[in-house]
């Protein structure tokens, strides 16, 4: 750049911008505890070998100091002394932006002794020795805190730098980057089908709606976040166009500033950087792009809390913001909009693994050659999910020990934890001891964290006075005056742990806490190991479930407790989580009795169909998230869901074997939910780590899935999202099956999820041995809602239907007609409850169901049919709302929409007088709305009166439900 942009630049900044200059070229220059004491003038002190350091006063003046009178001359002179006279400095430094000529450099230093001034040219020149940066972007504090950002690059997940046996060949592994495989998941708007889209860091960059990047531990989420927000800083900046500035908020911030406000963390943030203190001017001169790593580590109503802030700020001024997570749809539940991104970061792939161990070893080809041929001779490429961080594990490790390659991930943390602690070296009983307890010390750290409450690290002096307390009463290998001394040496030569921002002791990654936790757990605590299951659903507990499962690798008594815990699943984050889980415990256990892990896979696929009965009914329900989404897209979304969590070798055996029950139950069955299930096994069985294309194949030759319209709209889909390797495939079927399932297949492509709601297509589910029956749609809806909002979100344990299954039909007569004609077909272990609404017609058709048929099973209007469980239920009216109890059966008007109560109905209009005092018909006309509105309301208090109606239900079915309300 030239000198004359340089003078034009400089003749630009502020003064406080000069300051932050000015501060940076002194620093460099060696001056030290440098404060702004005003705008334009700084003191700082110089190092003196010889006696005391020597104060200096640094002067900042941006006004012509050519060509002026003597008048001015005397002014800045006058400034100087005070300054000299106020800070006793011993030197002082005139700094100026414009040239100095001779005759004013000449008075200054005639009236102040022991003065240095440096003119234009000069200042330029320190500017390029000490901070050139300062010409590419023209904003010194913008410069500093992209150092700040840049400095805090993500290590790999463990501070190598710490570790005993780090060399400058494992510096590599912090500059290694190898670009990511990532996927953006987004509805294709031509043919409404779920798409997969092959992307880059830079399209992240260009996106300017929020993101959620999902991805399980250690495949570089937190780099990825720091890529980008060091790619934010180089973008050019156009003309017109104002400057992106990325913001990270750490777990840490959140937690330590006791959840403030999003506005105030960016603030905290920035303000230790920038010249700020409100978030309306930051948004005023920069785009803020905020960004959370590991959101998922807060519970789920303080995530929720802070997507809910962030929504609004990218509401209000289009704060654009990314969050990485490892569930990116636990994340998402119930977060209503549409904006959000959707973004999955994939593990390593064979070229990316080779580019990243190639790049360990460089120029060292016989060693990069001999560390793959290891993997895949062992099959590790298609057992475990290899990622940045583990593949940095395993390269130390072979680089150290030339190691045996492990059969899981537990394998690689023992053996690396073992080469850290230094067993691998060990010469003496004593040194063992040393080792051990630096082992414990880290275990019990761990469990401890992962026990507490948003696993938050301890101050550094809590984590000294923790062990001091431990280990007051126990022996040790050390003397007990050295513990803190000790425990500081863990933290500073492990690796392992580190010091943050906050002064907090944390794992460096979070795989470590789940590790060690585990290892605790197994050596020293077993009869913890039910903490596992009872938290299994949490994903740091979760993943040290599958440490602790690879520790052994055949627990049979274990997995028995993980399918029990998978079978209590409800809410839909448990649900996803469960799915994810059981494929993952499944392959550390991979030594377990197949029959055993073959049960497990059955559960998990039937909460896959829990899950998307889940997020099928937010789509019928217009959550902006999935509104459009068509059934196949929805049931599409699922499927990949579950081949994700199950595409293991490992696996291989026990899904072969849950495909042949599915099989044979459907041969049995006919049915699209088992259908369905072969679907999911077949596309796994046939992934290219299984490679077992025979079960695709025996799903196509089955005519009767072939010819069901949903079940061929989900293959079709499947085969386009895979892409290529199926088009061949997808041909020869659309050419067989086509022109038969074309005209129901365009109704599923292209209706919204919401418009087949009471259509006979949505036959994917989980058979429920509960079934009611209703008088009209707005009934399903508002029984459906209600179950969900009194039990904080579960599925309920019955299906429910319109009386005549057409929501054009309904009604009392049709609910006594389907309970009449039931007998027949209903097993013996189902139960059928019709549902009759407590107003002159529902009480008719109630009291039609023949005697000699049902007999009355008490006073609360239910009747039981004598040989089957079929049973007629007229809703109950509250205690509270004795007013609709009236004698004369024609002038009861009661319905289900009364549960809410007639001051809430009366504010939504939805009610009219009768003739009868205190008593209102509902508006049949405005139900339809009413129920779509309702599903704006959470409070448990609104639904209470639906639980009256709720607990018949169970007591007729020997349920046993928890409701939020008393």
């Amino acid at each position: 750049m030239d000198i004359n942009k340089k003078i034009e630049i400089l003749n630009k900044f502020e003064i406080k911008q000069l300051s932050v200059i000015t501060e940076e070229i002194f620093s460099k220059k060696g001056v030290s505890n440098i404060e702004r004491v005003e705008t334009s003038v700084l003191t700082g002190y110089i190092n003196s070998i010889i006696g005391s350091d020597k104060k200096i006063l640094i002067l900042i003046y941006n006004e012509r100091l050519s060509g002026i009178q003597r008048d001015g001359i005397y002014q800045i002179v006058n400034k100087i002394i005070n300054s000299q006279t106020t800070y006793n400095p011993s030197e002082i430094y005139l700094l100026s932006t414009s040239t100095v000529s001779q005759n004013v450099d000449n008075e200054i230093k005639e009236s102040v002794s022991q003065i240095h001034i440096i003119g234009r040219d000069n200042f330029i020149e320190l500017i390029d020795q000490t901070n050139p940066d300062v010409w590419k972007k023209g904003d010194p504090e913008l410069i500093n805190y992209e150092k700040y950002i840049i400095q805090k690059k993500q290590k790999i997940g463990i501070d190598l730098e710490a570790v005993p046996f780090f060399n400058s060949k494992y510096q590599k592994l912090l500059n290694i980057y190898i670009e990511p495989t990532l996927y953006h998941y987004y509805e294709e708007p031509r043919t409404k089908t779920l798409a997969r889209r092959r992307c880059t860091i830079s399209n992240c960059i260009e996106e300017k709606k929020p993101l959620v990047v999902s991805g399980g531990a250690g495949t570089g989420k937190s780099t990825l976040l720091k890529k980008i927000g060091e790619m934010l800083f180089s973008e050019e900046c156009s003309s017109g166009n104002r400057r992106r500035l990325p913001v990270f908020i750490s777990i840490s911030d959140i937690l330590d500033s006791n959840y403030a406000p999003i506005q105030e963390l960016i603030v905290n943030e920035l303000s230790k950087h920038l010249s700020y203190t409100d978030i309306d001017t930051l948004i005023l001169d920069y785009d803020i792009v905020i960004i959370i790593d590991s959101l998922d580590e807060l519970n789920k109503e303080n995530q929720k809390q802070i997507i809910n802030q962030l929504i609004e700020l990218y509401s209000m001024h289009k704060t654009q913001f990314i969050i990485a997570s490892r569930d990116r749809e636990e994340l998402l539940t119930d977060i209503n909009n549409k904006d959000i991104q959707k973004y999955s970061i994939q593990n390593f792939n064979l070229t990316q693994i080779q580019k990243f161990i190639a790049s360990f070893f460089l120029g060292e080809k016989a060693k990069t050659d001999s560390l793959l041929d290891a993997l895949k001779e062992n099959r590790i490429l298609d057992r475990l999910p290899l990622n940045p961080l583990t593949l940095s594990l395993i390269s130390i490790l072979y680089e150290e020990n030339n190691f045996e390659v492990p059969a899981t991930i537990s394998d690689i943390y023992n053996n690396f934890n073992s080469l850290i602690l230094g067993r691998f070296s060990v010469s003496s009983r004593a040194e063992f001891i040393d080792i051990s307890f630096k082992e414990r010390v880290l275990s019990i750290y761990a469990l401890l964290l992962l026990e507490k409450e948003e696993h938050r690290p301890l101050l550094l002096d809590e984590f000294y006075s923790f062990f001091e307390d431990y280990y007051k009463d126990k022996t040790i290998p050390i003397p007990k005056e050295k513990i803190r001394k000790v425990l500081k040496f863990i933290i500073n030569h492990t690796g392992v742990l580190a010091i943050n921002e906050n002064n907090r002791v944390q794992f460096t990654h979070d795989s470590y806490m789940e590790y060690y936790a585990s290892l605790e757990i197994f050596k020293h605590q077993r009869e913890k190991d039910d903490l596992l299951i009872s938290n299994f659903f949490d994903s740091n507990w979760q993943n040290t479930a599958i440490f602790f499962a690879g520790m052994s690798k055949d627990m049979p008594i274990f997995l028995e407790k993980v399918i029990a815990k998978v079978q209590s699943a409800k809410i839909l984050p448990e649900l996803y989580s469960s799915v994810y889980g059981s494929g993952y415990i499944l392959q550390a256990l991979y030594q377990t009795d197949n029959i055993i892990r073959k049960r497990l896979i059955i559960e998990a696929l039937d909460n896959n169909i829990k899950a998307y009965e889940n997020i099928r009914r937010l789509a019928e329900d217009d959550m902006i998230l999935f509104k459009n989404y068509s059934i196949p897209i929805l049931s599409t979304m699922s499927l990949m869901f579950f081949f994700e969590s199950f595409n293991s070798i490992t696996l291989k055996s026990p899904l072969q074997l849950a495909f042949d029950d599915v099989y044979n139950k459907y041969n049995e069955t006919n049915s699209t939910t088992d259908g369905y299930r072969l679907l999911n096994l077949a596309f796994t069985l046939d992934s290219k780590r299984l490679l077992s294309p025979e079960f695709i194949e025996k799903v196509i030759n089955k005519k009767e899935i072939m010819n069901n319209p949903e079940l061929y709209a989900i293959l079709d889909a499947t085969f386009t999202v895979w892409g290529s390797q199926y088009n061949i495939l997808k041909k020869d079927v659309k050419k067989q099956y086509y022109d038969k399932v074309k005209n129901p297949l365009k109704i599923l492509l292209e209706s919204p999820a919401k418009k087949l709601k009471f259509s006979n297509v949505n036959l994917i589910g989980i058979e429920r041995k509960v079934k009611l029956i209703v008088e009209g749609p707005t009934d399903i809806d508002l029984l459906q809602y209600a179950y969900s909002v009194l039990t904080g979100g579960e599925l309920p344990y019955w299906d429910i239907k319109i009386a005549g299954g057409n929501q054009d039909r309904g009604g009392a007569a049709e609910v006594a007609k389907c309970l009449n004609s039931a007998n027949p077909i209903l097993d013996n272990d189902q139960f059928l409850i019709g549902i009759f609404d407590h107003d002159a017609k529902g009480m008719q058709e109630y009291n039609s169901l023949k005697n000699n048929l049902y007999e009355e099973k008490s006073l609360q209007k239910i009747k039981k049919h004598k040989n089957k469980n079929i049973f007629g239920v007229l809703i109950p009216i509250p205690g509270d709302m004795p007013n609709y109890y009236i004698k004369e059966q024609a002038y009861n008007v009661f319905e289900i929409e009364h549960y809410f109560g007639d001051e809430y109905l009366k504010a939504k209009e939805m009610v009219e007088e009768c003739s009868i005092r205190d008593v209102y018909s509902i508006k049949d006309k405005k139900k339809k709305e009413f129920s779509s509105q309702i599903k704006k309301e959470s409070d448990p208090e609104l639904f209470k009166y639906f639980r009256d109606l709720f607990e018949i239900i169970d007591s007729i079915t020997n349920s046993r439900v928890h409701y939020v309300t008393n």
